[in-house]
């Protein structure tokens, strides 16, 4: 969390919020759907040992890790540059994937939903693309139809199952994606809400469950105000005083030659 106190922890990257290309260093034209770049390759170099450490922690297994370079890159571009991108209509049904379409050319904001209030892209980007890659891919031979696979989902409450048109780096080598397959995900989600916003009447002055909460706001206003350099408080001060000159010397130069005093009225 970030504090005055500089001997203290200074999180500039609370709740992602500097999480974005420019903060982070990345120039954001080098970034293209499918194409090999350096923070890719840096990205790639960090998750095969992570997720192969995850595999022997959790499984106990040993098992060497190799992630396609192509995968991550797709990854890279649809999260710092296009959420719109081929990837999230290949793991979703159409539907889905037109709700991506506003949001055409625009990074992945690392934002918490505000429902009711709005709903943001990045959980159903991370919700479908998570369940895709973590899908049951034994299931992906039995090639069922769409109308088979909404059936499974309607009698199936564990998985969930949607059909899309699949993402072929992900795929195994002897399948073919012709007119789309079926997915089947063990991928859940629950809300996340303290015990002290659901219990009636609850005392939220006591300790006993979180009531953390963040703070909303319906209308949000700006205000500028500039601030003057050292050079253009100096140039302003020059221009005053020419002016004053100017006005002066032009009176006296008036008065000389109309000889009309200006500090008396005419009489008519």
């Amino acid at each position: 969390l970030a504090s005055i106190n500089q001997n203290q922890i200074l999180n500039r990257y609370y709740h992602s919020f500097f999480d974005d290309p420019s903060t982070l260093s990345i120039n954001i034209s080098t970034l293209e759907y499918n194409t090999t770049t350096q923070v890719s390759q840096w990205i790639k170099q960090i998750v095969e040992p992570f997720a192969q450490t995850l595999i022997e922690s959790l499984v106990g297994v040993n098992k060497t890790v190799h992630i396609k370079q192509e995968i991550i890159n797709n990854l890279v571009y649809c999260i710092l540059k296009n959420m719109n991108c081929p990837l999230i209509h290949n793991v979703t049904n159409q539907s889905v994937g037109n709700t991506f379409q506003p949001f055409d050319q625009t990074s992945m904001p690392f934002s918490i939903n505000t429902y009711p209030t709005s709903i943001t892209p990045t959980f159903p980007f991370i919700q479908y693309v998570l369940g895709y890659f973590l899908r049951d891919r034994s299931f992906d031979l039995q090639n069922l139809p769409e109308k088979s696979c909404k059936e499974r989902a309607y009698k199936d409450n564990f998985c969930s199952y949607t059909f899309v048109d699949g993402y072929l780096p992900s795929m195994n080598s002897n399948n073919t994606l012709s007119s789309g397959y079926c997915v089947r995900s063990y991928l859940r989600s629950v809300q996340s809400i303290s015990p002290a916003f659901i219990i009636p009447n609850y005392d939220l002055s006591k300790t006993e469950y979180p009531t953390w909460t963040e703070s909303r706001w319906t209308t949000i206003s700006l205000r500028l105000f500039l601030i003057p350099t050292r050079t253009h408080e100096i140039v302003t001060l020059i221009i005053g005083m020419m002016l004053t000159s100017i006005s002066f010397f032009f009176l006296c130069f008036l008065r000389y030659y109309t000889k009309v005093s200006l500090l008396q009225p005419s009489s008519s």
